[in-house]
C-alpha cells in the first residue's frame, strides 16, 4: 500500500501529522500485498478461526502497517519546560508509531483463562458477549459457567506487540473482536472488529500507550501530555469514557454506591460522532476492496 492510498482510508493523517508543529518528521512504511494463497494459508493453519473479511480486505493491499513520526522541541516547549532531561530546543526524537503486524506475525499468544480483569470486562458486558450485569454480587452461577464456557474458546492472534499486546480475540471461529493485554497479562476490550480499532489507532495518532485508555489504569500523565498538544479533543473523549467506564468498573466490584444505575459506556458510534463534532478524524475501510480493484 502506497502513501497516497493510505493518506486516503485514513483521511490524511499523515498530512495532519506533518503540518503539525510538534512533528519534524513522519516516516511511511510501504507494502506489498498479501496473496490469497497467504491469506488461506493462515486460515488453513489456524482452523476453524478464519481472518476477517475486513481485515483480509486491509491485508490484501498491505501486509500490515508501519508508520512513525518524530517529535520536535520547540524553545517554549511545555514538554521542555516540565521535564528539563527531554532535551534542548530544537532537537528531535521517535515518538509515534501506527502498527499492525504482517500476516506471518499474526500468531497465537496465550490466554490467561482466570484473569481477573477479563472476567469483569466480560460480565460487565463489554464486547456484548454475556448479558450485562452491574454487580459481582447479583451474578448467578449459570451465568457464571456460560462465562466459563465461552472463555474455554477463546483463541487470541498477534495484531501488534509494540506496547503490551493488541489481539485479535477469536470468541467463536466466526467472530474476532480486538482486545489488548496489557504489560501486566490483563486483557481488556477495545473493538468489536478490525475496522473499528483500526480507526482507533488513526484517531490516536500513535501516540505511545494510547491503548492504555481501554484499561482499568487509563492513560499515564506523561501520554496525556503529548495528546494535550497533539489532539486535546482526542483527549477529552478518551477521558470521558475512561471515567464512565471506570465508575461501573467500581460499582461492580463493589467499591462504591451511587444513587442511579451507573450509565453505560459510549458506543463507538457514539464516540465517532463526537471526535467529527470537535474536529477529529474519521477513517473509511469499507471500500478497500473496490479501490484494489481499481
Amino acid at each position: 500500500m502506497g502513501r497516497e492510498l493510505f493518506d486516503e482510508i485514513s483521511l490524511n493523517v499523515i498530512a495532519f501529522l506533518e503540518g503539525h508543529s510538534g512533528v519534524s518528521k513522519v516516516y511511511f512504511h510501504d507494502k506489498a500485498a498479501v496473496s490469497s494463497f497467504a491469506l488461506n494459508s493462515w486460515d488453513r493453519s489456524n482452523h476453524p478461526c478464519a481472518l476477517p473479511e475486513d481485515l483480509k480486505a486491509f491485508l490484501s493491499i498491505s501486509d500490515g502497517l508501519l508508520v512513525k513520526w518524530d517529535a520536535r522541541l520547540h524553545g517554549d516547549s511545555w514538554e521542555r519546560r516540565r521535564d528539563s532531561h527531554v532535551g534542548e530546543a530544537g532537537e528531535t526524537f521517535a515518538l509515534g508509531c501506527m502498527s499492525i503486524n504482517a500476516v506471518n506475525q499474526m500468531v497465537e499468544t496465550p490466554v490467561n483463562w482466570e484473569d481477573d480483569a477479563a472476567w469483569t470486562e466480560m460480565l460487565m458486558g463489554q464486547g456484548d458477549l454475556l448479558p450485562p450485569t452491574d454487580s459481582l454480587s447479583s451474578i448467578s452461577p449459570s451465568l457464571i459457567q456460560e462465562a466459563r464456557l465461552l472463555r474455554e474458546k477463546f483463541r487470541a492472534f498477534d495484531l501488534d506487540s509494540s506496547n503490551g499486546k493488541v489481539c485479535l480475540l477469536f470468541v467463536k471461529p466466526s467472530s474476532a473482536q480486538v482486545w489488548f493485554q496489557d504489560l501486566s497479562k490483563r486483557w481488556f476490550f477495545i473493538s468489536h472488529s478490525f475496522t473499528d480499532y483500526f480507526r482507533l489507532l488513526v484517531m490516536h495518532l500513535g501516540i505511545p500507550n494510547w491503548q492504555s485508555t481501554f484499561t482499568d489504569i487509563g492513560l499515564d500523565e506523561g501520554t496525556k501530555r503529548w495528546f494535550r498538544f497533539m489532539s486535546p479533543e482526542r483527549l477529552a473523549i478518551d477521558l470521558e469514557q475512561f471515567s464512565v467506564l471506570e465508575q461501573r468498573r467500581r460499582v461492580f466490584r463493589g467499591e462504591t454506591r451511587t444513587s442511579s444505575p451507573p450509565q453505560p459506556d459510549k458506543t463507538l458510534t457514539e464516540t465517532e460522532a463526537a471526535a467529527e463534532s470537535a474536529g477529529g478524524m474519521r477513517v473509511d475501510l469499507e471500500n478497500l476492496e473496490k479501490t484494489q480493484s481499481k
